[in-house]
């Protein structure tokens, strides 16, 4: 479990764009355990986000989770979700305060994570096999099998939808999400407002009578 264990925690501190370790790739397929037990739970997949939130044309600040202030907005550099069960559906919210009418500007990268608050050895150890090492209680291995099913369960979420929505590769296929404002329409340049020309409009009524007039005496002579 703590070699496993430290190899998620290693990937959790580097995200890339990779596929996370699931039973497919980097975790086993099964474990030897005494006292197996059984539980029910959701599971999300944490995303790293990477990016900005920028206010153009007014004066404004942006704050929520993994953000740091910048003088025209903010920036995102975190994960957010956990790996553990039930961690990761929490509503995550950001704020963007405008002093007045602008421009908001953004340009974000998520990537799917592992939380590596979440995968920190317990106890203060700094990798899982210095704490198998120090045999730790009963408790705390159980939640050490707990957290490594938790992995497993997130990096199989990962691998489910990243052919659905990205590449379909074996092992290394993986999806990136990139969000950005739309550009806005291009407005269609309104013809100016008509105006009668009344002169012209008289000459046309006068030729018209002339035509009836005109008809009449044809009509009459025949």
């Amino acid at each position: 479990v703590a070699r496993h264990l430290d190899r998620a925690l290693a990937v959790a501190r580097r995200p890339t764009a990779a596929r996370l370790p699931s039973t497919d790739q980097g975790l086993p397929t099964s474990l030897t355990v005494v006292g197996a037990a059984q539980e029910q739970a959701a599971q999300a997949v944490p995303l790293r986000l990477t990016g900005s939130l920028r206010l153009l044309g007014t004066a404004g600040s942006v704050s929520g989770p993994t953000v740091t202030a910048t003088p025209d907005g903010g920036t995102f550099e975190g994960t957010l979700g956990g790996s553990t069960p039930g961690n990761g559906n929490a509503a995550v919210t950001f704020t963007a305060q405008s002093a007045g009418a602008g421009t908001l500007a953004l340009d974000l990268t998520a990537v799917g994570a592992l939380n590596a608050q979440e995968l920190a050895p317990p106890s203060g150890f700094s990798s899982w096999a210095g704490w198998a090492a120090a045999g730790p209680p009963l408790g705390e291995r159980r939640q050490a099998l707990d957290l490594l099913v938790a992995v497993a369960a997130t990096g199989a979420r990962q691998s489910s939808y990243s052919p659905y929505l990205g590449a379909d590769l074996t092992g290394t296929g993986s999806t990136t999400f990139r969000y950005a404002f739309a550009p806005p329409p291009t407005e269609l340049a309104g013809r100016p407002a008509l105006q009668p020309k009344w002169g012209a409009i008289a000459l046309a009524g006068l030729a018209l009578l002339l035509l009836l007039l005109n008809g009449a005496l044809l009509w009459r002579r025949a």
